[in-house]
C-alpha cells in the first residue's frame, strides 16, 4: 500500500512541474513553431522569430493586435504606432477637422487604392504627378512646371553577379540646367551580343553623349555606337545623356533595346501529315520564348517550351505531296529574331484515297477500285499485312492484287506517294473467294437424307452451303465437311445439288453433285386382292415420295410393274403361277432412279386348285363307279357333290383315282359335281357329270294267251322304271360297221333310246363310247356278248327294222348284264 503510495505520488510531481514549464512568450520574445507558435498570446498573433502582429495587424494600446485602418477610415494621430493605417496611407486631417488614414505625399488614391506619383515622362491623369509637375493635357504625361527641370538619379542594382543595372529615376522637378537630351535614340540593327545604336541629337549643342547600360558607363562622340559584349536575348534600358563642353544635360533619352537571341542548336522534321510538317527543334543556349519557322516564305510563331531542351512544333495549313526546299527557324526573345538555322527541305504526306472498294474478287486475287483525293502525289501504293505483298502503280483507278491465298481475310492498307513519303493509311478488310471443292462424294442416303463428304479445296473455307435443285438451301456449320442434307423426297432425283464453299461471307465457286438420288419409300401396304388358278392380283398402296416401279420376288422369280401415275394404288397381275400351290415368300419393293426401297412381304397366298374331270367308269342298280382326273397344278383333296347336296370327301392320291358311289337308288339319274381343294381353297370350277343306276330288272308272268297273242304281266322292279319295250329284231352290232349305219336308224335309235331306260346299259354306251355310238345305242336289251361284239334286240315303235349282222369291233371292257329279260 505504501509503494503505491509512493508511485501514484511521484507522477503527481511531474504532472505539476511539466504545467509550470509551457507559460509561453511574450509580445515581443522569442518564439518557435508556426503559425502563433509558442506565443502566449493567440489572436491576431504570429511568430516570426518572435511574437507579432499577424499580417494585416498593428500594435494598438500596447495591449492587443488590432486591424490596420482602411484607406479614409477614421484613425488616431495620438496612436504611437506607425502602422495603425494599411500601406501607403498615413493618418492625417482631412481638412474637415477629421483624422482618417489618407494616401502619403508620395501617392495618389486611385480605385479605392493609393499608387505611387508619376514621374515626369511617364503617361498620367490630372492630379497624378509628382510634386512640382502637371499633367501635360497634350502628351497626357507628367511635364515639370515652368521653372523646374527633372532631376535624374540613378540606383544601381546588382545583376547576374556581374552587371549593376542603374535605374535612372525622375524623383521631383528641380530647377537645375543642364544641355537637351537627345532627341532620340534608335536601333539600326542587333545581334546576340551587340546593339548598334543611331544617337539623334535634340541639336548641335553637344560634344559627345554619356550611355548608360546597366553598370556600364560608356561615352561617345559618334552618333553610331555599338554596344558590345552583351548576353543573348537580354533587354537592355540603355539611357543616353548629351553632354556639352563639361555639362550633362539635366534630362536624357531612353529607351529598352534587346540583343538577339540564340538560333536553335538544330531543327528536325518529327514527322508530317497531309497538311503540316511537325518540328523537333533543339534549344539554343540563352533566353527565348518563341520560334519563327519560315517555310518557303510562309512564317508561322510557336511557343517554345522552356520545360525541356527541345520544342515540337507545329507548322499547318500546308498543301498536300509538296516539297518544301527553305525550311528553317529562328529563335524569338523580346520581339527580337535570331539568325535563321540552316535550311532543310521536307514533303509533307499526299492525301490518302478518299475511297477504296472492292471492285471484284476471286480465290487468289482481289481488284480495288481506288477514289483519288486532291493534291499532289506519285504514285499508289497497296500493301498487305501478314503476308507483306507490296503493290505500286503509277497514277490509276485500279489496282490488282495477286499471290492471295483462298478464303482468306487481309488488311490492305491503302496509300499514295509523294517524293518518297507515304500518305495517311487508308484501311480496307479484303477477302478472297474461298476455293472450290476438290470433290463431293456420297457416304450414305435414306428415304429422305443424303450424307456427303466435301473434299475442301486450298486456303480457308469456314463453312459448306448446298442448294439442291435450284430451291434447297443447306448450310453447314463451321469446319464441317460431312453433312446430312434432311427432309428430302423419298426416290426423287436430285440432278443438280450444288457445293459451295463460304468464307468471310464470299461464296466460291461450286462443284455440281449430278443425279443422286434418295432410297425409294417402301410401300404402305401390300395384300393379295384376287386370284385365279394361275394368277395372284396384288394390291400396292404407294409410300411416300416418287416411285416408279414396283418389283415382286415370288419364290426366287421376280416380276415388275410399273407404278400408277394418277394414283397411290398400283395393282400387278402376277401370271403363269402354278393352280393350287402355297406360294410362301411374296416380297415387294419400290424402285425408284433404279435404287431398291425396303421390303414389304406377304406372309403367303395360293392360287386356286384346277378343276379335276370326271368319269363314270361302271354302275350298277345302287353303284356308280367314277373316275377322278387331276388338273394340272396341285391338290390336296377333291369335294364331291351328287345332285349339289350330299358331299364325299375324297383325299388325294394319284392323278387318276377311282370313287365308289355306293346306296344309290335302282334307276335313278344323278347329277355329280367334283371340286379341287388346296391350301382351303377350293376351285372355282367343277367337273359335272349325270350318271342313273341300273333299274331293277322286271319280272313277267303270262296271264292269258290265244293263237296269236300273248298278254303278259310285267311286275315293276325296285328303283325307277319308265316303261316296258317290246321286243322287234335281234340285230349284231359292231364298233367296224356302226358308221356305215343309215342316218335315220341313228336318228331313231337315238330318240328311243333317250326314253328307254328299262337297261343300264345304253347310259353305259353313252358315256364311255361318245356321241357317235352312243346315237346308236337304241338297244333294249342285250341278246349275247362276246369280248368283241355285241348282240342288241333293237326295237323301234313306228316300223320294222331290218339290219345284216355288223362286225363292230368295241373298246369297252367286258361288263356284266346288269338287267336281263
Amino acid at each position: 500500500m505504501d509503494l503505491f503510495l509512493r508511485f501514484v505520488g511521484i507522477w503527481i510531481v511531474c504532472f505539476v512541474y511539466i504545467a509550470v514549464g509551457v507559460e509561453g512568450a511574450d509580445y515581443g520574445a522569442a518564439c518557435t513553431g508556426d503559425g502563433t507558435g509558442d506565443c502566449k498570446e493567440t489572436t491576431n498573433i504570429a511568430c516570426d522569430t518572435t511574437c507579432k502582429c499577424a499580417a494585416g495587424f498593428f500594435r494598438k494600446g500596447g495591449t492587443e493586435c488590432a486591424a490596420r485602418v482602411a484607406l479614409k477610415a477614421t484613425c488616431v494621430i495620438a496612436d504611437t504606432s506607425p502602422n495603425q493605417c494599411v500601406a501607403d496611407t498615413e493618418c492625417k486631417d482631412d481638412g474637415k477637422s477629421a483624422k482618417k488614414c489618407l494616401c502619403k505625399a508620395t501617392h495618389y488614391e486611385s480605385s479605392s487604392a493609393c499608387k505611387p506619383r508619376i514621374v515626369p515622362g511617364v503617361a498620367c491623369a490630372a492630379h497624378q504627378c509628382v510634386t512640382h509637375a502637371t499633367c501635360n493635357t497634350t502628351s497626357n504625361k507628367c511635364k515639370c512646371d515652368a521653372g523646374f527641370n527633372a532631376t535624374p538619379t540613378t540606383k544601381p542594382t546588382m545583376l547576374n553577379g556581374n552587371w549593376s543595372s542603374y535605374k535612372i529615376e525622375w524623383k521631383n522637378c528641380s530647377k537645375a540646367c543642364g544641355s537637351d537630351p537627345p532627341e532620340d535614340i534608335k536601333n539600326q540593327t542587333q545581334t546576340s551580343s551587340s546593339i548598334f545604336l543611331n544617337i539623334i541629337p535634340a541639336n548641335i549643342n553637344h560634344t559627345s553623349f554619356l550611355v548608360y547600360v546597366r553598370s556600364a558607363k560608356l561615352e561617345t562622340n559618334s552618333t553610331n555606337y555599338t554596344v558590345v559584349n552583351l548576353d543573348a536575348a537580354e533587354c537592355y534600358n540603355i539611357s543616353v545623356f548629351t553632354k556639352f563642353g563639361d555639362t550633362v544635360s539635366s534630362q536624357a533619352i531612353h529607351r529598352n533595346f534587346c540583343t538577339t537571341p540564340v538560333p536553335p542548336s538544330s531543327i528536325e522534321i518529327f514527322t508530317q501529315t497531309n497538311d503540316s510538317l511537325i518540328f523537333n527543334i533543339t534549344h539554343g543556349a540563352g533566353l527565348f520564348d518563341h520560334f519563327n519557322i519560315s517555310l518557303d516564305g510562309k512564317y508561322k510563331i510557336s511557343t517554345a517550351d522552356l520545360n525541356s531542351t527541345f520544342t515540337i512544333a507545329v507548322f499547318g495549313g500546308l498543301s498536300s505531296g509538296t516539297l518544301y526546299k527553305n525550311i528553317s527557324v529562328r529563335s524569338i526573345s523580346n520581339n527580337t529574331l535570331s539568325v535563321p538555322t540552316q535550311p532543310i527541305e521536307h514533303t509533307t504526306n499526299s492525301n490518302p484515297p478518299s475511297n477504296v472498294h472492292v471492285q471484284n474478287q476471286n480465290d487468289t486475287s482481289v481488284t480495288l477500285s481506288i477514289a483519288r483525293e486532291s493534291g499532289k502525289f506519285d504514285k499508289l501504293f497497296v500493301w498487305i499485312e501478314r503476308v507483306n505483298i507490296y503493290v505500286e502503280t503509277p497514277h490509276t483507278t485500279k489496282i490488282i492484287i495477286g499471290g492471295l491465298e483462298p478464303g482468306n481475310q487481309y488488311l490492305a492498307i491503302v496509300g499514295t506517294t509523294s517524293n518518297g513519303l507515304n500518305s495517311t493509311a487508308y484501311y480496307l478488310t479484303i477477302n478472297t473467294n474461298p476455293d472450290r471443292p476438290i470433290a463431293v462424294y456420297l457416304l450414305n442416303r435414306t428415304t429422305e437424307s443424303l450424307g456427303i463428304k466435301i473434299v475442301q479445296g486450298q486456303g480457308m473455307t469456314e463453312w459448306f452451303h448446298i442448294q439442291i435443285n435450284h430451291r434447297y438451301n443447306v448450310k453447314g456449320k463451321i469446319n464441317q465437311t460431312e453433312l446430312v442434307l434432311e427432309k428430302l423426297t423419298p426416290g426423287q432425283m436430285y440432278s443438280d445439288i450444288k457445293v459451295q464453299a463460304v468464307s468471310h461471307g464470299l461464296f466460291g465457286e461450286s462443284i455440281i453433285m449430278n443425279d443422286t438420288s434418295t432410297i425409294p419409300d417402301a410401300p404402305s401396304l401390300v395384300q393379295v386382292s384376287d386370284k385365279t388358278t394361275e394368277t395372284l392380283i396384288i394390291m400396292i398402296v404407294h409410300g411416300k415420295g416418287i416411285v416408279e416401279l414396283f418389283h415382286i420376288d415370288i419364290d426366287g422369280k421376280n416380276h415388275s410393274q410399273k407404278a400408277t401415275s394418277d394414283s397411290n394404288t398400283t395393282y400387278v397381275t402376277i401370271g403363269h403361277l402354278t393352280p393350287g400351290t402355297l406360294y410362301k415368300d411374296i416380297t415387294i419393293y419400290s424402285i425408284s432412279n433404279r435404287l431398291e426401297s425396303d421390303a414389304r412381304k406377304i406372309d403367303a397366298s395360293a392360287t386356286y386348285p384346277s378343276s379335276p374331270s370326271l368319269q363314270v367308269k361302271d354302275n350298277s342298280i345302287n353303284v356308280i363307279r367314277i373316275v377322278i382326273m387331276k388338273g394340272s397344278g396341285g391338290v390336296e383333296k377333291y369335294k364331291i357333290l351328287v345332285n349339289n347336296e350330299e358331299v364325299i370327301n375324297v383325299t388325294y392320291n394319284q392323278s387318276s383315282q377311282e370313287v365308289n358311289i355306293t346306296d344309290r337308288v335302282p334307276g335313278k339319274m344323278y347329277n355329280i359335281t367334283a371340286k379341287a381343294i388346296a391350301n382351303n381353297i377350293e376351285s372355282n370350277l367343277s367337273s359335272n357329270i349325270q350318271q342313273a343306276t341300273y333299274p331293277s330288272s322286271p319280272s313277267l308272268h303270262v296271264q292269258d294267251n290265244s293263237i296269236n297273242a300273248l298278254r303278259i304281266v310285267i311286275t315293276k322292279g325296285s328303283g325307277g322304271v319308265e316303261k316296258n319295250i317290246k321286243l322287234w329284231k335281234t340285230i349284231i352290232v359292231t364298233p367296224n360297221n356302226f358308221k356305215l349305219l343309215d342316218e335315220r336308224y341313228k336318228t331313231s335309235a337315238l330318240l328311243f333310246c333317250d326314253f328307254l331306260l328299262s337297261l343300264a346299259w345304253c347310259n353305259r354306251c353313252r358315256h364311255e363310247l361318245n356321241t357317235t355310238l352312243v346315237s346308236f345305242a337304241s338297244a333294249s336289251h342285250l341278246q349275247t356278248e362276246t369280248h368283241n361284239s355285241l348282240a342288241l334286240k333293237v326295237y323301234k315303235a313306228t316300223e320294222k327294222i331290218t339290219l345284216n349282222p355288223i362286225d363292230i369291233k368295241m373298246y369297252l371292257k367286258p361288263f356284266k348284264r346288269e338287267s336281263t329279260i
